[in-house]
């Protein structure tokens, strides 16, 4: 049995795919990125999660039957729940995985179609060195290897309840540390001090690690003008100052699971042009909030943040990220994107964020919050509080 999932999302989620790979008439997904792994087998088969790369984890999801593995003998033991132990195929290598056994796992699966789909495209990377890959392309001359990212996406965008309960338990630690930290920054503390500080209390909160960590400063009165963004482990060891405005964007990790929003704060006072642009992104934000629901996309809310910010006279000259808000989850930016041309359509258990920017007069303010699709709208799974905190000492 999983640790993260249980038998029947697994099975379920292993069905999806298999239905998906045969409509594009796949014979199997090679799976390599660690996150994939994890999504379609239930446990890592790598030696580390995003921090190790000597012995890599793949699997073969065939269209018919059951996955094969190719882990390290090491790491058998962590997927023997969720695979059969006959279909786990073992190296001892230090230098990666000997292209014979993956060549001997990948005849085992038949090749009618001679079509497999591999991590190739939108926000995907292979989980193996190029020089195996091209080593398995050589043993395959007549396979043609197509990019299955839409399949994967696909599936990944929508998550079980499982997974967003996960979610929702990540997004709550992330707000309760994180207001715990804006209760304990002072002026002189530098923005490593910091990083390290809502660290700390995510994991207190009850976080595995940190996801992510970014921290800006800017004076109250022209806010576009930044003095640091800095994503942990980069943060510098420069000190806060009174009067300045600070924007916290961050994600805890609960299992494998994560999220990113942001919070402000002001080391003092907040002047009344900060709160006037914060009032104007807040209101954005819930009318795009309230415009998600089932068969709209991505784009179609895009285009009310765009017409509200417009009617407010805020709507930014350029885009810092050329959207306004994403997808999450086992990263902390995951497709779809809230922009223009994503028509990528809304459906429950879509988990999105919100973020639009308003500018003008020298503000420059970010909001976002995270919602899952339900039936007839949304659910919010960002609760922490969106007043702008006042930090007076």
């Amino acid at each position: 049995m999983s640790f993260i999932y249980s038998e029947n999302d697994i099975r379920q989620r292993r069905q999806r795919a298999q239905e998906l790979m045969k409509k594009d008439k796949l014979d199997a997904l090679l799976v390599t990125n660690v996150e994939n792994f994890i999504y379609f087998v239930g446990l890592s088969g790598a030696f580390g999660m995003k921090d190790s790369y000597d012995r890599p984890g793949i699997a073969i999801i065939p269209s018919e039957g059951e996955p094969i593995c190719v882990v390290a003998a090491n790491q058998t033991s962590n997927i023997l729940p969720v695979v059969k132990e006959e279909n786990i195929k073992e190296y001892t290598s230090t230098l990666g995985v000997p292209s014979e056994i993956l060549v001997s796992a990948m005849k085992e699966i038949g090749l009618r179609n001679k079509r497999v789909g591999i991590e190739a495209g939108l926000a995907q990377r292979l989980g193996m060195p190029y020089g195996e890959f091209t080593r398995l392309l050589k043993s395959f001359p007549q396979i043609n290897f197509i990019d299955a990212s839409s399949l994967i996406w696909k599936m990944r965008m929508v998550k079980s309840e499982e997974e967003i309960k996960i979610m929702k338990t990540a997004a709550d630690i992330t707000g309760r540390a994180r207001q715990k930290c804006f209760g304990k920054i002072v002026p002189g503390m530098t923005y490593r001090d910091v990083g390290r500080l809502l660290t700390k209390l995510m994991v207190e909160e009850g976080a595995d690690k940190a996801s992510f960590i970014a921290v800006t400063s800017y004076p109250q009165d022209d806010v576009t003008a930044s003095r640091h963004v800095r994503y942990m482990h980069l943060l510098p060891e420069t000190p806060l100052r009174k009067g300045e405005a600070l924007n916290i964007d961050a994600g805890a990790y609960s299992y494998v699971y994560t999220v990113d929003y942001n919070r402000w704060a002001v080391l003092g006072r907040a002047t009344d042009k900060m709160v006037k642009y914060y009032k104007i992104v807040t209101h954005v934000n819930r009318k795009m909030s309230e415009a998600v629901k089932p068969g709209l996309t991505c784009e179609d809310i895009y285009k009310v943040a765009e017409h509200e910010l417009k009617s407010l006279g805020a709507f930014p000259k350029y885009q810092t990220a050329g959207r306004m808000g994403h997808g999450m989850g086992m990263l902390f930016t995951e497709p779809p994107s809230v922009t223009l041309g994503d028509r990528t359509k809304l459906e429950p258990g879509l988990v999105i964020s919100t973020e639009p920017q308003a500018h003008g007069e020298g503000m420059r303010i970010v909001w976002e919050d995270i919602w899952v699709v339900i039936e007839g709208g949304v659910e919010l799974i960002s609760t922490e509080t969106a007043e702008l905190t006042e930090m007076v000492g």
